[in-house]
């Protein structure tokens, strides 16, 4: 019985090893090639109309600036000046990280709850926001004039416009209005003109504006309000 055990083994493993040669032997055999993925990408971008996707792009910038939101922002009936006081009070305690002795970090109160903090005070603005309508031809041109009179000081937003147009028209950067800066300073009418207030308004923000025909002596006004040591 063992010896026939043995045999028929035997015969399964040469049986076994006779197929794998003759499976060896089946069919054609090719190498396998497979191309470099960096020559396949160099080929597609070569076959791309560089010169119909960048106009492309320039065209979806353009579309993008000219579709920037219009405010609708009025020009004011007569030009004033309000003085805003921004003092808003914590919450809650604010705290911060610190190393204990023992190398291990705890928390420490840096103001508690119920400090009032003033923006104006805290981090004192050395520039004035100048807000405009940048679609209306007479604005830009009086902003030009106010530019003119200051160079430095001025950081312009627009409320209305397009932002790159009116950089090049007015050689510097211009920047289009978000919804929460013009609610912060209540900005309702333009231009508008907001500055940290001096003397007895020096905790509070400025917040001037203009009306038509947009004089460069109100602009003059509110430049010596703004700046008293750099009136011109």
């Amino acid at each position: 019985m063992k010896m026939r055990t043995l045999l028929l083994g035997l015969l399964a493993v040469v049986s076994a090893q006779g197929w794998a040669g003759e499976v060896a032997r089946q069919g054609k055999m090719w190498p396998i090639t497979e191309r470099d993925m960096r020559e396949v990408i160099m080929e597609q971008v070569a076959q791309i109309d560089k010169k119909a996707v960048q106009n492309e792009l320039k065209k979806s910038a353009t579309a993008y600036l000219e579709n920037r939101p219009d405010f609708g922002l009025p020009a004011p009936q007569r030009s004033a000046t309000k003085w805003l006081d921004l003092t808003w009070t914590l919450p809650e305690d604010m705290s911060i990280p610190y190393k204990k002795p023992d190398g291990s970090l705890g928390t420490r109160v840096l103001y508690p709850k119920g400090t009032k903090v003033n923006p104006v005070v805290a981090n004192r603005p050395m520039d004035a926001l100048v807000f405009f309508n940048g679609r209306n031809k007479r604005q830009v041109a009086a902003i030009k004039q106010l530019i003119k009179a200051n160079p430095e000081r001025w950081v312009l937003i627009e409320t209305a416009g397009n932002p790159d147009r009116n950089s090049v028209e007015l050689d510097r950067p211009v920047f289009h209005a978000e919804r929460q800066i013009l609610e912060r300073f209540a900005i309702t009418h333009v231009p508008a003109i907001v500055f940290a207030g001096n003397g007895e308004h020096r905790a509070h923000y400025g917040v001037s504006v203009v009306a038509e025909p947009f004089l460069q002596t109100d602009f003059k006004n509110i430049n010596e309000l703004a700046f008293p040591s750099k009136a011109k």
